[in-house]
């Protein structure tokens, strides 16, 4: 029998059978009212019972006002019955919130019952799901997919607007494989996609905006399409750089389970929904990207052929954060444990003595000093170290002589007796720059420091300033244990202790470099390692001259 045709009002869906179920994208409220307003013009003109069903972005009142425009007679719709606009939660909530998806099907049903028995053609729905909540998501998914079921022979179109934001990637596939359309936005005009043809070239415009990267794969492994999200993720350009299936995907890029434990293959692991972390390496590149990566089945339906989704997201850097975070912990126990038990150990010795005498209470209150003192620069460094984090720390910049900067400070070392420090310039001009001198001699420090602490006891340490045509550098060399292959950068992270070290043999909390490299830069300059010829590592600060303003510098130093 032939299918009767009703005109759904909407340019690119043109006419379509009842029973047919369309998804509608959108951005905004006049996409909405774009759409819906012909939509259910179309319905009321050819004698269908309609019903529109509101939420954000268009209320009642506002969709009254919009039918109002392109409707006449649309009062004497309204008081016979054949149009109803609702609010949504009047019409899909239970008093409780709850949602129940065979109650709301009930609905449909008793409507259209009512709408035969009032002579009409049938019932034309529109519902607009900015109210669906993640906690109702898989409900309403649910009920979307027994909607499609449910309508499929009898006289019923529906029009389901979602908003473009939607959180992830699984959602849109959760939308579109419950429909036989959508409707999405483009810069020419509205497109019409076939929901059957979804694999194809025109579900990138739908995916293309979402974070989250996507890869259709078939049910042997065959990539299909690729979202930019998922070639960004893995820097790459096209699509064919991927591979041409998941087992070439997996050898190019070295795709292995971060648990070693876990030894599901990727392609065997699509055949059903789970949720896996992984790492990978980009080709030509050192650093390994660490990936979450989720596969999602999509069952075969009357639209969809069998197809796995991989949905993928690049969360190297949260695991680096989540890291920082476990290291932060480890630190502050270890570095806040040793002052705490030293106090804790001398308020009892005080408190119980009898005859108070003076230089020992002198004696226990320079060790609590120290102990105090030391918790004070280690939260005063862990601060810094977060405010560095997330923004620019302050710099207090005036002239200076960068030679006399480093005088002073070698000086005042008070590591000096434990190593030989070994100046190698000397009668060196006045090198003129600009810097908050405080800051440059916290870099110097933590440098030297580092030295200090990863040095055998009697070692050397040079230290040596120099000029070049258009920089300074302050170079110091030590004859240390050395930083691995691998790690010259790593060094500079906060908490990061390099992997040739005894982690529990070694002071301070780690934050130095990173602090030192971040006021480095923000003067303009930077701070990085090398290794030392004979062994040893070679740390160099650079910073800008102040050439324009020598004269300025001059008069400040001379003055």
């Amino acid at each position: 029998m032939e299918q009767e045709i009703r005109d759904s009002g909407v340019t690119p869906l043109g006419g379509v059978p009842w029973g047919t179920h369309v998804c509608h994208f959108y951005d905004t409220k006049a996409e909405v009212l774009e759409i819906l307003v012909p939509y259910f013009r179309a319905g009321l003109e050819n004698d269908e019972c309609c019903v529109w069903v509101c939420s954000d972005p268009v209320g009642v009142e506002e969709a009254l006002d919009a039918l109002q425009e392109a409707v006449p007679g649309l009062q004497r719709y309204l008081e016979t019955g054949q149009l109803e606009v609702v609010r949504f939660d009047g019409w899909y909530l239970k008093r409780d919130g709850s949602f129940e998806a065979e109650e709301v099907l009930r609905q449909w049903k008793m409507r259209l019952v009512h709408a035969r028995a009032a002579g009409y053609q049938g019932v034309r729905v529109a519902g607009i799901t900015s109210w669906v909540e993640n906690r109702l998501w898989k409900a309403f998914k649910d009920y979307e997919a027994s909607l499609s079921g449910a309508i499929g022979k009898d006289n019923i179109l529906v029009m389901c607007s979602y908003p473009c934001s939607l959180p992830t990637a699984s959602h849109v596939v959760d939308v579109v494989r419950n429909h036989q359309y959508a409707l999405v936005r483009s810069e020419t005009g509205w497109d019409l996609i076939e929901c059957g043809r979804f694999w194809e070239r025109e579900w990138e415009s739908l995916f293309d905006d979402i974070e989250e990267g996507v890869l259709v794969v078939g049910r042997r492994g065959e990539i299909l399409a690729a979202n930019r999200s998922l070639l960004k993720c893995f820097r790459v350009k096209s699509m064919r750089e991927l591979g041409s299936d998941l087992s070439e995907l997996t050898a190019k890029f070295r795709l292995r389970p971060e648990d070693p434990h876990d030894h599901v293959p990727l392609l065997e692991a699509t055949s059903s929904d789970r949720r896996s972390n992984y790492l990978a390496t980009i080709p030509e590149g050192r650093d390994s990207i660490e990936l979450s990566i989720r596969t999602v089945y999509v069952c075969p339906t009357t639209y969809f052929s069998e197809r796995h989704l991989v949905l993928i997201r690049d969360v190297t850097e949260i695991r680096r954060l989540e890291r920082m975070k476990d290291r932060f912990v480890q630190v502050m126990g270890h570095e806040m444990k040793n002052p705490i038990q030293v106090m804790n150990a001398l308020v009892p010795l005080m408190n119980m003595m009898e005859t108070p005498d003076i230089s020992t209470i002198r004696r226990y209150a320079r060790t609590l000093h120290t102990q105090i003192t030391q918790l004070s620069s280690l939260i005063e460094d862990l601060l810094t170290a977060c405010a560095a984090e997330d923004r620019d720390l302050l710099i207090l910049r005036r002239p200076a002589d960068l030679v006399d900067l480093v005088e002073d400070w070698i000086d005042s070392l008070v590591s000096v007796k434990r190593h030989k420090v070994i100046r190698l310039f000397s009668n060196v001009e006045r090198i003129p720059v600009f810097v908050d001198g405080k800051r440059i001699r916290g870099i110097l420090t933590a440098v030297f420091e580092n030295a200090v602490n990863y040095s055998p006891e009697g070692t050397r340490i040079w230290i040596d300033v120099k000029r070049e045509p258009s920089c300074a550098l302050v170079i110091i060399e030590d004859e240390g244990v050395g930083i691995p292959e691998g790690e010259m950068e790593r060094v500079f992270q906060a908490f990061y202790r390099g992997s040739n070290i005894d982690q529990s043999d070694t002071d301070g909390v780690g934050v130095g470099l990173f602090i030192g490299k971040k006021v480095a830069r923000q003067h303009g300059g930077d701070l990085w390692a090398e290794k030392r010829h004979g062994g040893g590592t070679r740390m160099i600060l650079r910073l800008p001259l102040l050439e324009e303003r020598v004269d300025l510098v001059s008069s400040a130093m001379d003055g």
